[in-house]
């Protein structure tokens, strides 16, 4: 018992670093739903490394579908426990162009949710891409 109480009494021993960018993942997460939801976004597509980021815009119940593109399958088996979450394995991306081009991609051809032309999706990331914890983007597009 000590040691498991060690490292979850760690958890909340957490450094300044950790905790400012976990504030502004949790910041720009909320956002993310708010936004789906003022212009009626069909689908709300996350690009992750670790799978986090559509944790927590998870966490707000948001209407839309939620689609993980996640270049991590051990990721992606945590994503399949999370409500509202279909991930799909995706290449890593190294800017904002090759970004929104797979995001568009995956609004196209989705599982989940069937978008027609005009119809509006939301995309969350962080920059620099395929670093964990650095959620910091949200974008609307249409199809």
């Amino acid at each position: 018992i000590a040691p498991q109480y060690t490292r979850l009494s760690n958890l909340n021993n957490r450094d300044e670093k950790q905790s400012d960018e976990n504030e502004e993942t949790d910041a720009v997460s909320s956002s993310v739903v708010k936004i789906a939801t003022q212009v009626n976004a069909k689908l709300i597509i996350v690009l992750t490394t670790s799978g986090a980021t559509a944790k927590r815009i998870a966490r707000h119940r948001p209407n839309q579908p939620i689609l993980a593109l996640c270049p991590n399958y051990q990721a992606m088996r945590w994503l399949a426990l999370t409500w509202g979450v279909q991930a799909v394995h995706c290449p890593l991306t190294r800017n904002l162009d090759e970004c929104i081009s797979l995001a568009m991609k995956a609004a196209k051809n989705n599982p989940i949710a069937k978008l027609s032309k005009g119809d509006a999706f939301v995309i969350s990331a962080g920059v620099p891409f395929g670093k964990s914890g650095t959620t910091n983007l949200a974008l609307i597009q249409r199809v």
